[in-house]
């Protein structure tokens, strides 16, 4: 789900904790050695994303917040701010010289330079794979 989170209102925030779980503590966050990721420029997306992308830059950046249910995609083209919820029972990861999101039938594909979020992506996948271990068990 894509939330316009320009205002930030505690309406949006508890959409997004409903769907993505809340943040990490502060104390878990540092054991984890952070939740996001650096700053990764867009290299393409689906047109559901462009209208928020392509209003002001040729370029577009995002980046990536682990929650506890999920991730949060932060994108930002100068004047409006939006996030994408993406549940980890929803999320496909896929690296292939660039880092792909797909999920509901989205994507968004960032461009990764040598080495670029390699720990990050890596806790990424062990956070998915933990959630998915929790929650299918028998």
């Amino acid at each position: 789900m894509l939330i316009d989170n320009t205002a930030h209102s505690s309406d949006n925030k508890e959409r997004i904790n409903e769907i993505v779980g809340e943040t990490f503590s502060l104390f878990d966050t540092i054991l984890m050695g952070g939740t996001g990721s650096e700053k990764m420029q867009i290299i393409a997306c689906s047109t559901f994303f462009k209208a928020t992308l392509n209003n002001f830059q040729e370029t577009n950046y995002g980046s990536i917040e682990i929650r506890t249910k999920g991730i949060l995609i932060h994108l930002n083209n100068g004047r409006k701010y939006c996030v994408w919820c993406v549940p980890f029972y929803r999320l496909a990861i896929y690296l292939s010289g660039s880092l792909n999101i797909h999920a509901e039938g989205q994507v968004i594909k960032f461009k990764l330079k040598k080495n670029q979020n390699k720990s990050f992506i890596k806790k990424l996948l062990e956070k998915k794979a933990e959630f998915s271990e929790e929650n299918h068990s028998s």
